[in-house]
């Protein structure tokens, strides 16, 4: 059987039953037997070297927001940066969106006094004992069917 008749029946032409032939000889069909595409070597070089580059820039910025107390003092670095840029001049709109503060927070604080604090996050619950066990007896005094309205 020749070349040529096992290319006409598998439908392909004989060059490119050759470069199968070459490419089985030197180990690269791995891929193609794992029904994975076959990339040149250097565009995966490049790939990695721009994974790596990637993953740095990553890593420090993961390094950044979790080293500090996670997300709370991310979101308090997006407002100082959200207000260093409104103060530079720039649109408080466009400013806002890109960096994901919303409008309303950064005007209460651009036109709020200066002394302001928010007191959801600074309240002390050292008394909240004695309310907890109010509020535990008045929920057990209702029925128990229905909304727990207290």
């Amino acid at each position: 059987m020749s070349v040529f008749l096992v290319a006409w029946k598998a439908g392909v032409t004989v060059s490119q039953l050759f470069q199968w032939c070459k490419a089985y000889t030197e180990g690269l069909l791995v891929a193609v037997g794992a029904n994975e595409h076959v990339v040149p070597e250097s565009d995966l070089q490049d790939a990695i070297k721009r994974i790596k580059q990637l993953e740095a820039a990553l890593g420090r910025k993961t390094l950044e927001n979790h080293s500090h107390g996670g997300g709370k003092l991310r979101e308090k670095k997006n407002v100082d940066c959200a207000l260093a840029a409104v103060a530079w001049g720039r649109p408080l709109r466009m400013v806002c969106s890109t960096i994901g503060v919303a409008r309303t927070h950064l005007v209460a604080l651009l036109t709020g006094p200066d002394d302001w604090m928010d007191l959801r996050t600074t309240r002390s619950r050292s008394n909240d004992t004695q309310l907890m066990k109010d509020v535990r007896q008045v929920i057990h005094r209702l029925g128990r069917y229905g909304y727990r309205r207290v």
